[in-house]
C-alpha cells in the first residue's frame, strides 16, 4: 500500500514537473515570437517606406512628363510612363492604413476606382476643371487619367479645348501624386515606421492586424474580385462586363493584376526568410500552413504565367479568347484566399474587420 502511495505520488509529481515544462516551452515560444514581431513589423514597415519611394518616384516622372504639344513619339512614352506608375502603385496598394486615410477616405478607395465615368471626366476636361478634391471618385485617379492619356485627341476638337484637357489631366496627376509623396513622408521622416514597429499584439488597431487585414483585402477584394471577377463575369451570371476592365484603355489588364499578384506574394515571403508572414507563422509553430501558402501562392503565379503566355497584357483578350483558364486563375486565387484569410489570421490571432459581401 506505502508503495504504490509512493508511486501515485511519483506520478503525480512528474505530471506536474511536465505541465510545468511544457507551460514553460510555450510561454518561452510566445515570448519569442512577440520579441520577433517588433522585428518583423520594422521590416515590412521598411519595405513599405522603399515602396512609396519607389512609387512617389514614379509618379513625380508622371507629372514632370511634357504634356503640351507633344508628337506622337513623346504620347507613346509618357504612356510607358504612365504604366510604369500603375504597377508601381499596386506596390502600395495593401498599405491602405494609418497615413494612408486622409479625412477619413482611404487612398484605394480615392485614386484606384474603376471603371471611370467617362462622361463626367470630359466634361471636367473640357472646363480645366482644376479642383480635382471636389470631384467624385468615379472622376479621378489612375483609370480616369488613363482614359485621358489614351483619348486626348478624340476628347479635344480643337488647340484649346486641347489646352483645357491637358490642364485637368495635370491637375489629376499632380493631385495622386500629392497624396503618394504625403505617404512617403510619413514613413521616411514622419516617424510612422517607429509607431508601426512599437505597436505589437494582434488586437484590432496594431500593426499585425491593421496590415494583414489590408493584405487579405488586397488579394480578396481588390485583386481577385475587381480586377478578375467582376470582369469575366463572376457576379452578375456569367456574362463578361469588358467594361470593368482595370486598364481598359492601354489593354494592360492582365499585366497589371498579375504585378499586383507578385507584390502580394513577395510580402507574404517565404519560411526561408528572416522577417516575413511566412517566418512568423513557423515562429508559432505554423510551419505546414506557412508552406501550404507559400505553394499556393506559387501555383497560383504559374497560372497567372500560363495567361500572359497565351495572352499578353490584356485581360480583356484573355477573357475573350481563353475563359478557361482566366476561370482556372479564379479558382486558384480562391484557394489561396481561403488559407490566408481563415487559418493565416487565426494562427496570427486577428479577426477580420473588412466586409467582403462576395458570401465566401
Amino acid at each position: 500500500m506505502k508503495f504504490t502511495k509512493f508511486l501515485l505520488h511519483l506520478s503525480f509529481a512528474f505530471s506536474l514537473l511536465l505541465t510545468t515544462a511544457c507551460t514553460e516551452k510555450d510561454n518561452s515560444q510566445k515570448v519569442s515570437c512577440s520579441t520577433s514581431q517588433e522585428e518583423v513589423l520594422l521590416a515590412y514597415a521598411t519595405q513599405f517606406n522603399l515602396d512609396l519611394e519607389n512609387c512617389s518616384s514614379a509618379f513625380s516622372n508622371l507629372q514632370t512628363a511634357n504634356w503640351a504639344s507633344i508628337s506622337d513619339s513623346e504620347l507613346e512614352t509618357n504612356k510607358q510612363t504612365l504604366k510604369a506608375a500603375r504597377i508601381a502603385y499596386n506596390t502600395i496598394s495593401s498599405y491602405n492604413f494609418g497615413p494612408a486615410i486622409s479625412n477619413g477616405v482611404e487612398l484605394n478607395d480615392r485614386f484606384n476606382i474603376f471603371p471611370a465615368n467617362e462622361t463626367a471626366i470630359v466634361s471636367n476636361a473640357l472646363n480645366g476643371e482644376q479642383d480635382i478634391e471636389a470631384l467624385f471618385k468615379s472622376q479621378v485617379g489612375l483609370e480616369a487619367i488613363e482614359y485621358l492619356v489614351y483619348n486626348i485627341d478624340s476628347i479635344a476638337h480643337n488647340e484649346t479645348e486641347k489646352n483645357a484637357v491637358i490642364q485637368h489631366l495635370q491637375a489629376q496627376i499632380s493631385a495622386i501624386t500629392s497624396r503618394i509623396n504625403d505617404l512617403h513622408s510619413a514613413y521616411s521622416t514622419g516617424g510612422y515606421i517607429a509607431e508601426f514597429k512599437s505597436n505589437t499584439g494582434s488586437d484590432d488597431g496594431s500593426s499585425l492586424a491593421l496590415f494583414t487585414n489590408q493584405f487579405v483585402q488586397d488579394l480578396e477584394t481588390r485583386l481577385r474580385n475587381n480586377k478578375l471577377r467582376i470582369p469575366i463575369g463572376k457576379f452578375n451570371g456569367g456574362t463578361p462586363l469588358l467594361d470593368k476592365v482595370e486598364g481598359r484603355y492601354s489593354n494592360y489588364g492582365l499585366e497589371f493584376a498579375a504585378q499586383h499578384f507578385n507584390k502580394l506574394k513577395n510580402l507574404y515571403g517565404t519560411n526561408n526568410d528572416s522577417l516575413s508572414l511566412a517566418s512568423y507563422l513557423s515562429c508559432l509553430g505554423e510551419n505546414d500552413l506557412s508552406q501550404s501558402i507559400e505553394a499556393q501562392f506559387t501555383t497560383t503565379a504559374t497560372a497567372y504565367e500560363t495567361l500572359i503566355a497565351a495572352n499578353g497584357e490584356s485581360l480583356k483578350a484573355a477573357i475573350e479568347n481563353d475563359n478557361a483558364n482566366v476561370s482556372i486563375l479564379i479558382d486558384e486565387h480562391q484557394k489561396l484566399v481561403a488559407l490566408i484569410k481563415g487559418p493565416m489570421l487565426s494562427a496570427l490571432g486577428v479577426r477580420i474587420n473588412y466586409t467582403d459581401s462576395d458570401g465566401d
